[in-house]
């Protein structure tokens, strides 16, 4: 038996890049050592460490780790390996719309981090329209609403304090709003 496939490794981790013979050794190692059996946790915190140590990916390592991540055994750890990429590298727009079709592919349960990731990306790199914060307003997404305060004219910390979707974005825009008045 290929001694990867103890941790559930595949050659195709090997073939990409993604991990090599020392790395693999030293999970080996440490796997054998500790009483976590759960092989998912060491594949999940090799694509961590992957991605900690990028910043950005080529197409060509995108591809590799969705292509790794599609194949793994364990699909929940796999769709927060995937939903991670959202997060830690920056994507250009088509590597983001790729992301983006990946995750929606897994179902339902991914499509309100795939909605936020969208929103936040627009808030990021466009101009704060009325539309666009009606949008973010409606999606009920605190993590959203959270960023939008950073963005927003009194007019629409005035919304937020009234449609703040948590009590917690109700009161900082509250405070901002009584911050300018001063």
């Amino acid at each position: 038996m290929d001694k990867s496939l103890q941790l559930g490794f595949t050659n195709l981790w090997f073939e990409t890049g993604l991990l090599n013979e020392q790395q693999f050794d030293k999970l080996l190692e440490e796997f054998d050592k500790s009483d976590d059996k759960n092989t998912e946790h060491y594949r999940y915190g090799t694509l961590i460490k992957y991605l900690k140590t990028k910043k950005v990916l080529t197409d060509c390592e995108l591809d590799n780790y969705l292509k790794v991540t599609s194949f793994d055994e364990d699909q929940i750890m796999a769709t927060s390996a995937i939903l991670d990429i959202l997060t830690k590298i920056e994507l250009t727009d088509l590597q983001f719309e790729k992301v983006c079709a990946e995750i929606e592919k897994l179902g339902a349960s991914t499509q309100k981090n795939v909605l936020r990731q969208k929103l936040l990306r627009k808030l990021k790199f466009e101009k704060l329209t009325d539309e666009l914060f009606v949008e973010c307003l409606q999606n009920g997404d605190s993590i959203v609403q959270l960023y939008l305060l950073d963005l927003a004219d009194n007019n629409q910390l005035r919304q937020l304090v009234e449609n703040g979707v948590t009590k917690s974005v109700k009161n900082i825009a509250k405070e901002k709003l009584n911050r300018t008045k001063q």
